[in-house]
């Protein structure tokens, strides 16, 4: 409770129509027989068996107290850790504010004890002071100043067994709640706030300090619900949606009313004293005067209870499950007063494909824009199969989508086609992209026979001028011959055929040795040229000599799985044999006794080819000669560089999980990745060169952001990429 505060007399004697009603009620019952039980003798549901609230839960067989501090200057504090911790050697703790003036935790002992016994640590600070101090103890900010020391000592004491931290604040202990992280106390997760008051009901003799909440509570960035009942009147439902306004911080918000139930007996009150399940050492009739009395009833098991339970497993809403009474008439259902949480019945669902072929564009990014000035609302990422679901409050709204990769077109969903949706709704949206890649089909032969030939490697060269000959990609042929190189840019490209058991030349499309003589290959945005090759059959050498080694990436020393080493006899520059690299980069070639030039290729071009020892491309001529058997081990070096950094909240530091950053390049987006939770994000295989990046929150509400810190693209500032190097990008959002 907040303050205690005079309540006007329910109770009146009996009239003369009084005794009326009461002689027609008994002679009704008389009519009705013994048989028919009246509505007063239904009793209240019991406590649920699953879910939310309930024992379904419970890890833990005991807790041990703990305290610290003294009572006579608030500095005590009390906190339980349970046998079985709920994350093994550590567990979230609950910080546990009380009302005004309950001092010790004993009328919340049984909720406390609940929460313990799912393996959950509860810090219980005593920010009142005892006895007659109490009457003078009249400043709401040295209150919540209390409370943050003495959690900070219980922590201290608790070290390494500490979690997350979560709020659970009861009428004046919710108003410290909701201004907690505006005063600097420690980060939290979740904020449940039980019948909070915003203080306006200090008894005439004490002149209170109150607490700026209005200007701490949008510090606020938790999940928070915020639970009030009709019959209160301490702290009415209206000081509940004061807060919900103030909170604006907060990463979702939603405000329960419950409503007081009297069907049967004894009644289900939704009064300012329903948060608390004992009287402790204080009278009920002196509890009447502070909104209510305290019982152990369904309004805490299946409202505050699982409310606080659902708010503790991550979930910003919870369906709240009353009961029904014993004669099976349900019991009054909590309304939701204020709510900016998207009704999950009511979405933006489909799937993401690529136009034309109609292949689904798993990991694209959905953004749903606000359709008056286009913020980013909600946004979801498509599974392997395309398929997306955005829940949305009803309203209009655009679809924006982006391909990560860069493979793909971005744009709005239509010419752009607004978007309705409405309460319970899905709206379904199937958005198309474009292709900005082609490939390259071939059906590889022998020569001579016509017979088809299974594992030919394709390979894609560039022909770009400040690239030629570098390797794009290595694909296999299947059983019948087939290949497909995918994903390549709309240009140009030279495609190689190489066979690595050494019984077939090498050729390049349409038929020659070498690269010079080759034709380049065209290709389109979403087209497929087919080129097809036949091999002509040589002698392949014999075996009884390996050459072993292992490929890795220069400077970091990791693994490239996948690279193909290729011998050429020295004496003729003859292909004789190629093989891949195992997952650690371990190859094997078996070969005749004799010397050897080794090529040394990434299938996935994002390593400069090599000739052993450490020659470029162009430098067969200089390649050192390997005589079989040897080991040779190759270090290959990175054509491509990387991008990573941390996206956090700019208000509290706190990371921020499942944000987009995307890479931009001079020919638009070139990577992208989504935060972990720990805010994240590493972009790989990007091109030497000038980029610029941005930051979408896509959940949490935070304004997009252009590195560093700007709200567009001209202003955003460029950084650069260089291949074996990765830039530190980082970003704090903030909201509107």
């Amino acid at each position: 409770m907040l303050w205690p505060r005079e309540r006007a007399g329910t109770h009146r004697r009996f009239g003369v129509s009084g005794v009326r009603v009461l002689v027609a009620v008994a002679l009704t019952a008389a009519v009705l027989g013994a048989s028919t039980s009246p509505a007063w003798a239904s009793s209240p549901p019991g406590r649920q068996s699953d879910g939310y609230g309930s024992t379904a839960g419970y890890v833990s067989a005991g807790a041990t107290r703990f305290q610290a501090g003294n009572a006579s200057d608030g500095s005590k504090v009390w906190w339980w850790v349970p046998s079985t911790l709920r994350d093994g050697a550590s567990a979230p703790v609950v910080v546990y504010l009380h009302g005004f003036s309950l001092t010790d935790p004993a009328p919340y002992q049984p909720h406390i004890d609940h929460l313990t016994r799912q393996g959950f640590i509860v810090v219980y600070p005593q920010f009142n002071l005892t006895g007659l101090g109490i009457f003078s103890d009249n400043n709401q900010n040295v209150m919540l100043s209390r409370a943050i020391a003495a959690t900070r000592t219980a922590l201290a004491s608790l070290g390494a067994q500490a979690g997350p931290l979560h709020l659970f604040g009861h009428s004046l202990g919710g108003l410290l709640s909701a201004s907690w992280m505006g005063a600097g106390g420690p980060a939290v997760e979740s904020v449940t706030l039980a019948n909070p008051s915003t203080g306006g009901g200090a008894p005439s003799f004490v002149t209170v300090v109150p607490i700026d909440w209005g200007q701490a509570a949008p510090a606020t960035t938790a999940r928070t619900m915020i639970l009030t009942g009709d019959q209160d009147t301490i702290a009415p439902s209206s000081e509940s949606l004061a807060l919900f306004g103030a909170l604006t911080g907060a990463s979702s918000r939603v405000v329960y009313q419950a409503h007081t139930d009297r069907h049967g007996t004894p009644g289900l009150d939704a009064d300012h004293m329903s948060p608390i399940q004992s009287s402790g050492g204080i009278p009920n009739f002196l509890l009447a005067f502070f909104g209510g009395t305290a019982e152990q009833d369904a309004m805490d098991w299946r409202y505050y209870w699982a409310a606080l339970d659902a708010n503790l497993d991550g979930q910003p809403t919870v369906t709240h499950q009353l009961g029904a009474w014993s004669d099976g008439v349900a019991v009054a259902a909590p309304s939701v007063l204020a709510s900016d949480v998207p009704d999950p019945s009511s979405a933006i669902a489909g799937t993401v494909a690529e136009a034309g072929s109609g292949s689904p564009l798993g990991g694209a990014f959905v953004a749903v824009l606000d359709s008056g000035d286009f913020s980013v609302v909600a946004g979801a990422v498509a599974d392997g199969a395309g398929n997306y679901s955005a829940a949305v409050a009803p309203g209009s709204y655009y679809v924006y989508v982006v391909d990560p990769s860069g493979a793909h077109t971005a744009g709005f969903y239509g010419p752009p086609t607004p978007v309705t949706v409405t309460t319970g709704q899905v709206a379904d949206v199937d958005p198309a992209l474009a292709s900005l890649r082609g490939s390259v089909r071939a059906s590889v032969v022998d020569a001579g026979t016509g017979d088809p030939l299974s594992g030919v490697w394709g390979l894609a060269l560039s022909t770009s001028s400040t690239n030629v000959g570098a390797v794009e990609q290595i694909v296999d042929a299947d059983g019948a011959g087939d290949l497909t190189l995918s994903g390549l840019a709309a240009g140009t490209h030279v495609v190689g055929f190489v066979d690595p058991a050494g019984a077939h030349t090498t050729r390049f499309w349409p038929n020659s040795p070498t690269v010079p003589g080759s034709t380049p290959v065209a290709v389109t945005a979403g087209g497929a040229t087919v080129a097809d090759a036949a091999l002509p059959a040589q002698v392949p050498v014999g075996t009884g000599a390996a050459i072993t080694g292992t490929v890795t990436e220069a400077g970091t020393g990791a693994p490239v799985a996948g690279a193909r080493v290729v011998a050429l006899r020295e004496a003729d520059y003859q292909m004789v044999r190629g093989t891949a690299a195992d997952a650690n980069g371990a190859y094997r070639l078996d070969l005749a006794p004799g010397g050897y030039k080794l090529a040394v290729l990434d299938g996935a071009g994002l390593h400069a080819m090599e000739w052993y020892d450490n020659q470029p491309s162009t430098g067969l001529g200089a390649a050192a000669t390997v005589t079989a058997p040897a080991t040779v081990d190759v270090a290959l070096s990175p054509t491509t560089g990387s991008i990573a950094g941390t996206v956090t909240d700019e208000a509290s530091g706190d990371p921020i999980a499942g944000s987009w950053v995307i890479a931009i390049g001079p020919s638009g987006i070139a990577g992208g990745a989504v935060t972990d939770a720990g805010g994240d994000y590493t972009i790989s295989g990007l091109a030497p060169g000038t980029y610029r990046a941005t930051f979408v929150d896509p959940i949490g509400g935070r304004a997009q952001e252009y590195h560093d810190n700007s709200p567009d693209y001209p202003g955003a500032t460029p950084f650069a990429v260089t291949a074996g190097a990765i830039a530190t990008v980082d970003a704090a959002l903030a909201r509107p």
